[in-house]
This record gives C-alpha cells, structure tokens and sequence, in this order.
C-alpha cells in the first residue's frame, strides 16, 4: 500500500474514533440528564448544561466532514495520476504507431533502390579498358557503389573502396552515381533517427530503439557508406546521431578497419562515442 493510502486510512481512522468518542459522550449526557427529569425537575443550569452537551455532535460532524475531504482529495489525486498514465500510454503508442510506418516506408526506400549502367569503354590517357555492366536493385546496391568502379575521379573511374583511401572529398563525391542514388535514402534515415531523438523518450529508451530498430536494419555496406557519407558536406548532419548512439558500433565488431576495408586512420573522423558509448544514460 503507498504512502498516500496509509495516511487517508489513519485519517479516516482517527476521525471514525473521534465520532465513536463524541457518540458515546453524547450519549452518556442525554442518558445522565433523562435520568434526573424522571427523578426531580431540572433546574435552569441543568438545562443549559444539556444544551451545551450537543456540542459533540458538531465535533462528530466536523471529523465526519474531514474524513470526507480527505477521501475526496485522495480520489481526485488518484483520477489525475491515472489520467496522467493513460496521457502517456497514449503518447507512447502514437509514437510506436509512428516509428513503425516510418520504418516501413524506410525499408520501401531500400526495395526501390536502383543502379543500371550499360557495359562501356574508357578511356584513361593511352589506355582503354571495359567497364562492366551493373543492373542492382534494392539491399544489393550498397556492395556493388563500394565494390565497383562508380565514381570518377582524376579521370578515372574507381570503385568507393579506393576513393576512400585518397581522403580526397570536395564535389567529386558530392556529384557521384553513389550520392545521387542514395539521396533519398540518407533523407529517409535522417528522419528517422530525428524523430526518435525530438521524442519525450528518456534517453535510455532512444538508445534501445535506435539500436534495435535502426542499427540492426543496417548491414555492414550500409554503414561503410554512412561512414563516408556523413564524412562529406553534405551528409555532416548524421554526426552528432552516429555519435550520440554509437552507430558505427558494429563496424568494430566486423574488424572493419583492420580488415582494411576502411584505412585505420579514417577512425578518427568520428569521437569514439560512435564505436561504443562510453557511459551507459
């Protein structure tokens, strides 16, 4: 039982007592002074005495009535907190509601991803060679924008993998095949991961949500890409979310960078905080 209940009950108590005290004295002085009518004639000080003998009555009026007032308060007390649980509830479920037709539309996202290019010459100073044809939909799309020769760059095309390693940014990336095609996409998860964090979830929860809603939907290309993405101009704006919920947290749990698969000195783009969180909120 609370403590708000255990005080209105021994309130309720004490005033009950109070009553049964204020009865049994009013009726002691009824039965006292019926008892002297029957004998002898009261006299006028008698009679106001039994006037004045009343008086607990309005005592047991009066601990009746707080008793009263207190029940009231602790109803309306308990009526504002159930409707403060049932305004959460509902503020919880809208936002689940919410989150899960994002989700949904994120993973249309995904499903209606393309890439075609037709199987072409180039040309690089006295050299020709052949690029191969690409015709990738949906998830697939990540691998092949890192594996393969998509971007051109110094008049050359070389696959996401290679121009990494130049450390070379500028418009180059901002211009390429990979950040077209994947526009909408980085809209996509930015309006996500924002929603969560403009939520009145505690922090706590927002961390559990990002990492079983978000980072478990992104596969290890996903979040090279991220990686590159968020390191350029235009997609800056994923920093503060990588970091704040250690997005790029699987990526030590791949070896990525000691796999090579991304330079090692490319980790320092981002606080550590976006590998592991240091503190638990």
């Amino acid at each position: 039982m609370k403590l708000p209940q255990i005080l209105l009950w021994l309130s309720i108590i004490i005033a009950s007592l109070i009553g049964v005290v204020a009865i049994i004295t009013l009726v002691y002085i009824i039965y006292s002074f019926c008892s002297e009518i029957l004998l002898e004639t009261p006299s006028l000080e008698k009679l106001s005495l039994f006037g004045d003998s009343f008086g607990p009555i309005n005592v047991l009026v009066s601990a009746l009535a707080f008793a009263g007032l207190l029940y009231t308060i602790f109803q309306q007390r308990e009526s504002l907190q159930l409707a403060k649980q049932e305004l959460e509830s509902s503020k919880k479920q809208m936002f689940k509601s919410s989150l899960q037709i994002k989700l949904e539309h994120f993973e249309k996202v995904i499903d209606e991803l393309k890439y075609t290019r037709e199987k072409k010459l180039h040309n690089n100073g006295p050299l020709t060679y052949s690029l191969t044809a690409i015709n990738v939909q949906g998830r697939k799309i990540f691998e092949i924008f890192y594996e393969e020769k998509i971007i051109y760059f110094q008049g050359d095309y070389i696959p996401l993998k290679e121009f990494i390693k130049e450390n070379l940014w500028g418009f180059t990336y901002q211009e390429s095949e990979v950040a077209k095609t994947l526009e909408f996409y980085y809209k996509s998860l930015y309006s996500i991961l924002t929603f969560i964090t403009q939520s009145e979830l505690t922090q706590q929860e927002k961390l559990y949500i990002v990492k079983t809603e978000i980072s478990s939907r992104l596969s290890k290309y996903q979040l090279i890409l991220l990686f590159i993405h968020a390191h350029d101009f235009i997609g800056n704006k994923f920093i503060s979310y990588i970091e704040d919920y250690a997005l790029f947290e699987d990526l030590e749990k791949e070896r990525i960078f000691s796999l090579r698969l991304l330079p090692m000195d490319c980790k320092n783009w981002y606080k550590e905080s976006a590998y592991k969180l240091s503190i638990t909120s």
